[in-house]
């Protein structure tokens, strides 16, 4: 029996640093399987098995027969030097009309009639002036170019499609003949493969998108700092209106903006800022103030500030509390105070004539004299019914 199985059969051997594919189980389907790789062998260990090298797997090497492994053959790489002149069919040159920008702007009157003459004419220099934007066919943006670089090693991330709908298989098929047609894609023969799936959008269609996420392990990031929140709120606070090109949340911006009591006020550097602090016998509470625009002497805050006293600052004595709770304000409040001058704080004690009458100052008061050094402080009394904001803040109920 085993002598007419192995009439066809022929002797598989293989050497230390071949590239072999693996026949393997599938993900999540253990009872399927396909071959996978390259991967490159390490040792021989006779009676036809060998010790592969699996970099990415659950297991970094494994013993496999000759039987589940095969020669992987790589494809040739067809290479050309491109010239100085490019050929005709290389070239971005989409023919294919799916805006309708002509007909508008052979009759714009249709469009602008709901603006007076003067801004109508405006509207008429401005597609004038750029006409070429408003095409019919789409271009390409030639500014900027992007490169992924990939990491040592790496090896062709190769993935099935996903299984989709036969609605969405026509929706895919429609989307990628229209970026064939309009040379925004073409047809490739590389060996990496990535799946793309479909995202429905608010109006019902769809957007196809592509899922690169095994791609990105083995490519290099771009490492950029982002922009925290409060410094992007920071540098728009001189301006009048937000909006995007969502004209629509534009208007409930504009909308909110008139019907709404503002609550917090945007830093403005010109002007001066103030400092309210107090502090209680469970934490410490401040508010940071600046009068508005064209309302003077009328303040308006612009941070708050809330800390919990530790155990051990429970322990410190009303004077040094409110110093402390000035301390809190200052680290925390840096980014605005540090080149303000000069900054008003009002306190329901005399934190700084406290510190300077201090004749034996122990090791956190001189920290803190160094501290205070820095910023261009003047104190002002306030009594506890005016200093509502930062006794509020300073206290747990």
């Amino acid at each position: 029996m085993k002598t007419n199985f192995d009439k066809k059969s022929e002797n598989r051997m293989f050497k230390v640093g071949d590239r072999v594919l693996l026949l393997l189980p599938t993900y999540k389907t253990p009872l399927q399987a396909k071959y996978e790789g390259p991967y490159e062998v390490i040792r021989e260990c006779g009676s036809n098995r060998y010790i592969i090298k699996t970099p990415g797997r659950r297991k970094t090497e494994r013993q496999v027969h000759a039987n589940n492994m095969k020669l992987y053959r790589q494809r040739p790489v067809a290479m050309t030097v491109q010239g100085d002149k490019q050929r005709e069919e290389d070239c971005f040159n989409p023919t294919v009309a799916v805006m309708k920008n002509s007909i508008i702007l052979a009759n714009p009157e249709s469009t602008l009639q709901h603006l007076d003459p003067e801004k109508e004419e405006d509207i008429r220099c401005l597609l004038r002036k750029f006409q070429e934007v408003f095409q019919d066919v789409p271009q390409r943006c030639v500014v900027a170019s992007h490169d992924v670089v990939l990491l040592k090693d790496s090896t062709p991330i190769k993935q099935a499609p996903y299984r989709v709908n036969p609605t969405k298989r026509e929706v895919i098929r429609q989307e990628v003949k229209f970026l064939i047609d309009h040379g925004l894609a073409e047809p490739s023969s590389s060996e990496w493969a990535s799946p793309c799936l479909l995202v429905p959008k608010p109006d019902g269609t769809y957007r196809m998108c592509t899922d690169y996420r095994r791609v990105n392990q083995v490519s290099h990031s771009d490492s950029y700092p982002l922009p925290t929140i409060q410094g992007i709120l920071d540098d728009l606070g001189t301006s009048t209106y937000l909006t995007k090109l969502d004209l629509l949340k534009g208007y409930y911006q504009l909308k909110n903006l008139l019907i709404t009591k503002p609550v917090l006020k945007c830093p403005d550097f010109n002007r001066r800022f103030e400092v309210q602090v107090d502090a209680s016998d469970a934490g410490a509470g401040a508010v940071l103030l600046q009068e508005a625009d064209g309302e003077e002497k009328i303040l308006h805050p612009v941070c708050y500030m809330s800390h919990k006293f530790k155990p051990h600052q429970r322990s410190y004595s009303t004077v040094e509390k409110e110093l402390l709770a000035l301390i809190l304000a200052l680290e925390k409040w840096d980014v605005y105070l540090s080149q303000a001058k000069p900054i008003l704080v009002y306190s329901d004690h005399s934190p700084l004539q406290f510190l300077m009458r201090m004749k034996n100052k122990n090791q956190r008061l001189t920290r803190w004299a160094l501290f205070l050094q820095k910023y261009d402080l003047t104190v002002k009394h306030i009594s506890g019914k005016q200093n509502v904001i930062a006794d509020m803040l300073s206290r747990v109920n």
